[in-house]
């Protein structure tokens, strides 16, 4: 602004003495966003510009005159006008300010309107000078000029309606003065000084209205003995505003710093070279300079006393603005400012920026809403206010700040609203709403075509789409063009999700390694279903101790229809093992199992074993085996990583009346499919699984093994959607038993529907059976286990889980289906007998054959389990099921206790618990 020396003199007058009120200046330093991760603005605080003296050289003053002025350019003519005020001639004054007034824009149309207005409140055009005040008040500019002018105006007019609501922009305690109106008298101009001999004023008055710098310089030169004689040092003061208008500042400084050091100087002239200095010199040297002075002369006289603090108040707002004052001078500049001036809306408007930038985003969000509230044209506090709305997650009030601020089009607000959709779209991402993301992300786009956030958000929409090979493009070559770490996560991620699972492992194994990404290294091992990883990484979500020893115990019943002494089977069992667990993703277990079996009082004279040496009335030679308890060992590795893999070693029951046999199993996967080969011993009868002995001979027979392998994949044609097909292979055989072959297929199809985090799947299935021989019969040479020649259920079915990572966990699926089956005829005694010695009627039992049976019915099978930890090192849980989808109907339930050495968060991995030695683990 051009010079408001005379300016501030008047109000300071008007106002009977008291402080301007407070007024509000632009930011200086604007609001700057961080891209990368989304942040607020730096804390610059906002620029108070000082009042100043006139920069150019000016006439001597003269009376008020008629002649009508020549056309300048608006600039020119606002500078004269200042200079027309500054000698009295209101009037002259009055026509520069209105000629710039039509011709002028922007700031100069503002300075323009500031000037029109004091000139017409010394003419007593009070109602003009109403209109331009309200103007420059409406827009905020220059409130420490315009705002105690208004209200001077209007208390001199006694507009008591306005005078009021004009009040309300100050703080209540400077309300009182402005209310009892006081007329404006016209100001009495004092006497030109008298020239000297030196004659410099009469020189510059010679000069013309625009002397150049050429001219000015060579004044300068030729009265340089007046200068340090401290002579006609307004007119001095004026030569060196002049130097400063033509970008002479080192000359002009010159000047200045001779002034200031001048002796028994007028107080307005003084005052004027000071804030000319603080325009061209350091808030620092400035100070200086008036400490220096107010030692030497302590101001008497409280208004020169006021003005003197107004003075250093405007040095620590231009010093609190400036760029290159550090955050910790500003914020101490801030409150300096606000002991002087409580309501001083810059100071306040700093702290708050400072409050933001340091989590205090609530204390924050109070100041910027008073003070946007106060000036709600101000663009920075809308901003701030914006801002803090943003941090404490008031999405939808920060955009609304941002539309309705005045400024929507700004680049400034335009960038917040940007922020604030990318936000949301970030925000609808962890929702697991894609479609609101993508439609987030496009209002973003529409703000900043160019964004950089975009890029990266689309990945991850992509990514939540299922759409993983085009994410994992866009992080990879983001990552390859910044380095960025943050990127290294999604990597793996769609790594695992495109079936790259081994450069997936490798990228976290890197993360692992790095203190930066250590943390989503675990978390990507935590989604892969690697816990002891994800604990040996450092992880402190729920795989905390993953890899600790743990001790499991468990208890269950099962039950199956069937006749009595053969068929039929009640088990009770009682697993128990002790795991530890490698920080290289390595569990050992070792464990061993307890199992009583009965199959009930069986009749005299049971079908079975070489029951045709019965038809001669040969004596029955051993009881039927029906009660027993036997034992099974278990020895398992697990080993984690980009394939899961997992060897199991064992025997079939030992205490039977067959030796047993070792069992194994080996099975490799990944979460979309799984291998296996294995041996294990068949279940369904206390025949199949140890053995019996033969009531009518010498031999044993029985105990069944199924040795074969098996697989499954599933797809995902889109998100949610899931096909899964796989299939198995056996030879079975055992003891005296016939061999046989076994084939089995499945297919399901369906949606996972996700609500409150839990996992509805919805869909059906079908399951086909074949086995080449009917073993399911009880005589030598049959195993006693399920096997028709053909097998197919199709129906729905449906299945609830609850999310892992929770201190509980509930897993429960039933389905429904109509079931064909037909078992095939099959020779009573498949591996025959030697027929000497035999009887016509033991030969004819030989040679018999069980007859063939089709049967069609609806078919059902349930099964759940639930686990709750009970304290942070145990855990317990039940589990149960219901089947007919055979001959038989099976039934069995239990309960498990798990103890971790070290305190468990969560369960990580809770199918581990009752999948193993277990009928959910079982053919």
């Amino acid at each position: 602004m051009k010079p408001f020396l005379a300016a501030l003199a008047l109000l300071a007058l008007l106002s009977g003495g008291h402080a301007l009120a407070q007024g509000v200046e632009r930011s200086g330093g604007g609001a700057s966003v961080v891209r990368e991760p989304l942040a607020v603005p730096g804390t610059g605080s906002a620029r108070e510009t000082p009042p100043s003296v006139e920069r150019s050289a000016q006439q001597g003053k003269r009376a008020a005159s008629e002649t009508p002025l020549p056309a300048v350019p608006p600039e020119r003519a606002v500078a004269e006008g200042w200079e027309l005020f500054s000698q009295g001639d209101f009037a002259a004054a009055s026509s520069r300010f209105a000629q710039a007034l039509e011709q002028g824009a922007g700031e100069t149309l503002l300075q323009a309107r500031l000037g029109l207005g004091f000139a017409a409140m010394r003419l007593q055009r009070l109602d003009e000078a109403q209109t331009q005040f309200q103007t420059l008040v409406d827009k905020g500019y220059r409130l420490p000029e315009s705002l105690p002018a208004l209200l001077t105006v209007q208390r001199a007019r006694g507009d008591k309606a306005a005078l009021e609501k004009t009040l309300a922009l100050l703080p209540e305690a400077q309300r009182a003065q402005w209310r009892e109106p006081v007329p404006i008298e016209p100001v009495v101009q004092a006497a030109a000084p008298t020239a000297t001999p030196d004659g410099v004023r009469q020189a510059l008055a010679r000069a013309g209205s625009a002397p150049d710098a050429r001219r000015l310089a060579a004044l300068l030169k030729e009265h340089s003995p007046a200068l340090e004689r401290c002579a006609d040092a307004d007119v001095f003061l004026k030569i060196a505003q002049g130097l400063a208008g033509v970008s002479r500042q080192d000359e002009a400084r010159s000047v200045l710093d001779r002034l200031a050091a001048c002796p028994r100087q007028d107080f307005g002239v003084r005052l004027g070279v000071l804030y000319e200095l603080a325009a061209l010199e350091s808030p620092a040297v400035v100070r200086q300079k008036l400490e220096r002075y107010r030692q030497a002369s302590p101001p008497s006289d409280p208004a020169r006393a006021e003005a003197l603090r107004r003075l250093a108040l405007t040095l620590d707002r231009k010093e609190m603005g400036d760029a290159s004052t550090s955050q910790a001078r500003k914020l101490q500049l801030a409150r300096d400012i606000l002991a002087a001036d409580p309501a001083d809306p810059d100071a306040r408007a700093a702290l708050a920026w400072d409050d933001l930038a340091n989590g205090r985003a609530a204390q924050a969000q109070r100041a910027f809403r008073e003070l946007a509230g106060a000036f709600p044209k101000r663009l920075d506090l809308q901003l701030g206010l914006g801002y803090a709305n943003l941090r404490l997650g008031l999405l939808d009030e920060a955009l609304g700040v941002a539309a309705s601020s005045g400024h929507a089009d700004d680049p400034a607000m335009r960038d917040l609203a940007y922020q604030v959709h990318v936000k949301q779209a970030f925000t609808a991402l962890d929702a697991k709403d894609p479609a609101l993301a993508a439609r987030q992300a496009e209002a973003a786009r529409a703000l900043q075509p160019g964004g950089g956030e975009l890029a990266e958000l689309d990945a991850w929409i992509a990514q939540a789409r299922g759409e993983d090979a085009k994410a994992l493009k866009t992080f990879s070559d983001r990552y390859a063009a910044t380095g960025d770490k943050r990127f290294l996560a999604p990597m793996a991620q769609g790594y695992a999700a495109t079936g790259q699972r081994v450069k997936a492992f490798e990228t976290a194994a890197r993360m692992a390694q790095d203190p930066e990404t250590k943390s989503a290294a675990a978390d990507f091992y935590a989604t892969q279903k690697a816990p002891i990883l994800a604990a040996s990484t450092g992880t402190d979500g729920c795989c905390t101790n993953a890899d600790t020893p743990q001790i499991d115990a468990l208890g269950f019943v099962r039950s199956k229809t069937g006749d009595k002494g053969t068929s039929r089977l009640l088990e009770w069992s009682v697993p128990a093992r002790y795991s530890w667990a490698l920080p290289s993703g390595m569990r050992f277990t070792a464990g061993a199992s307890a199992h009583f079996l009965s199959s009930g009082d069986a009749p005299q004279s049971p079908y079975a074993g070489s029951y045709f040496a019965r038809v001669a009335g040969t004596p029955q030679r051993n009881a039927l085996l029906t009660d027993l308890t036997v034992y099974t060992p278990l020895l398992a590795l697990d080993v984690e990583g980009p394939y899961r893999w997992r060897l199991e070693a064992g025997t079939s029951p030992i205490g039977g009346p067959v030796a047993p046999l070792p069992t194994f199993a080996f099975s490799v996967s990944t979460p979309e499919w799984e291998l296996a080969v294995h041996q294990k011993a068949v279940t369904e009868s206390i025949l199949s699984w140890t053995g019996l002995r033969d009531p009518y001979g010498s031999r044993s027979w029985g105990r069944v093994l199924r040795t074969g392998g098996r697989g499954k994949i599933t797809f995902t044609p889109a998100k949610d959607w899931f096909i899964t097909t796989g299939g198995q292979a056996d030879y079975l055989w055992g003891e005296n038993v016939e061999g046989n072959a076994g084939l089995s297929g499945n297919l399901s199809a369906g949606r996972t529907f996700r609500f409150q985090e839990a996992e509805l799947a919805l869909g059906a299935f079908a399951t086909l059976k074949h086995y080449a021989v009917n073993s399911n019969f009880y005589t030598v040479g049959h195993g006693g286990y399920y096997s028709p020649d053909l097998l197919f259920i199709a129906g729905p079915f449906a299945r609830l889980r609850t999310p892992e990572c929770r201190t509980w966990w509930l897993d429960v699926e039933g389905s429904v289906g109509w079931l064909y089956e037909n078992n095939a005829g099959a020779p009573k005694y498949p591996l025959g007998s030697s027929t000497a010695g035999l009887t016509s009627g033991q030969i004819t039992e030989l040679g018999g054959r069980y007859a063939a049976k089709t049967e069609t019915k609806l078919a059902y099978s349930a099964k759940g389990e639930a686990l709750l930890r009970i304290t942070p090192h145990v855990a317990a849980g039940v589990f149960g099921g219901v089947s007919n989808a055979s001959d038989y109907t099976e039934a069995y339930g239990g309960l498990g206790l798990r103890w971790s050495w070290d305190p468990q968060k969560a369960f990580w991995a809770p199918k581990e618990l009752f999948r193993r030695q277990t009928p959910f683990d079982r053919d």
